[in-house]
C-alpha cells in the first residue's frame, strides 16, 4: 500500500487539473484540499480489470476520511461529478492489480 502523490496544474485562476498517477492495489492518493472548489468531476484511466477507485473526504484535514454522500467509485472511464463538499480529497484503490490514473477537474464559481 503506497500513497500515491498528487499533481495539482492550475489552468486559470479558476480551475485547477488534479492528478494522481500510477495508483495501484491498496493505494491512496496524497489528500488535496479542494474546499474553494464549487464544481467538481473525476475520472479514472487505465485497464481496471477488477479495480475500484473510491473517492474519499475529509473534513478534518485528513485525519479521518469516508466516502462521499452518492458514493463516487470508478469502475470505468466515466466521468462522475463529486457533488459532496469537503475541504479535502483523496482516491482510495481496492483489488485491482494494475495502475490507474485517477485526474479532477476543480472550478471555482464567478
Amino acid at each position: 500500500m503506497a500513497v500515491i502523490d498528487a499533481t495539482v496544474v492550475p489552468q486559470d485562476d479558476k480551475t485547477v487539473i488534479i492528478t494522481w498517477t500510477g495508483i495501484g492495489n491498496a493505494d491512496t492518493g496524497t489528500p488535496v484540499n479542494v474546499a474553494r472548489f464549487e464544481g467538481l468531476s473525476v475520472q479514472a484511466a487505465g485497464t481496471f480489470a477488477s479495480g475500484t477507485v473510491t473517492m474519499e473526504g475529509s473534513n478534518d484535514g485528513g485525519s479521518n476520511y469516508g466516502a462521499l454522500d452518492g458514493g463516487v467509485t470508478l469502475t470505468d472511464e466515466t466521468v462522475k461529478a463529486i457533488t459532496t463538499p469537503s475541504q479535502v480529497l483523496r482516491p482510495n484503490m481496492s483489488a485491482h492489480a494494475a495502475t490507474l490514473t485517477v485526474t479532477v477537474i476543480g472550478r471555482m464559481s464567478a
